[in-house]
């Protein structure tokens, strides 16, 4: 692809929900929408996220060591702070960019994972089916990596309401449901 104009991310063409996000996901991330400004690649763009992460690793020695699986255990892992965890996420996500999938809640079908890709398409003014879902995700988990957003753990009666609430699964009821 050739490179993105600045004023080229405005003529996205997905539907207004989804292109909402979108914006919303480039005003806060402005870092990010400057890295699809330069990039002339789906690569270049993808290795730009990356190098945004790493500048964070170089930091955090620990969550790169956690990553690369050179430290282990839960000693290691409760060593991760909430802004650590999107970082590895988002590694993960450019690590296994492309890679299809097997989707057992859509019953086995092939799905690909490629969301930087996705985003690069998206702001490229490619025709792609992407929900606001998509962007709302990836808003949160920039939030996260940037340090704005708090871990929530739910307390144990949230915990307990849930489990009455929703069937396990493994229940009779949903397993004929679901096959």
């Amino acid at each position: 692809m050739s490179v993105i104009m600045s004023h080229k991310i405005t003529e996205v063409n997905i539907k207004p929900s989804s292109k909402k996000a979108f914006f919303v996901f480039l005003e806060e991330n402005s870092r990010v929408a400057e890295l699809l400004q330069k990039a002339e690649t789906v690569t270049g763009f993808q290795e730009g996220v990356r190098d945004l992460v790493m500048t964070y690793m170089d930091n955090h020695p620990h969550t790169y060591s956690f990553y690369r699986f050179e430290s282990e255990g839960r000693e290691a892992m409760e060593a991760l702070s909430w802004q650590d965890y999107a970082a590895i996420r988002i590694l993960d996500y450019l690590d296994h960019a492309g890679k299809s999938y097997k989707d057992l809640n859509l019953r086995g079908a092939e799905v690909s994972n490629d969301p930087f890709g996705l985003i690069w398409q998206v702001a490229a003014g490619e025709k792609v089916a992407v929900e606001p879902d998509f962007f709302n995700d990836m808003i949160h988990l920039f939030r996260q990596f940037r340090g704005e957003a708090r871990r929530q753990i739910p307390d144990s009666a949230k915990v307990l309401e849930w489990m009455k609430r929703y069937p396990s699964g493994l229940d009779a009821e949903v397993i004929k449901i679901r096959s």
